[in-house]
């Protein structure tokens, strides 16, 4: 969903790129 798609947005911007994967 959205959101679940803008909280990984946020975790990338932290540096976790890994997450952007899943």
């Amino acid at each position: 969903e959205v959101k679940e798609y803008r909280g990984v947005l946020k975790e990338v911007q932290n540096g976790d790129r890994r997450r952007i994967h899943t």
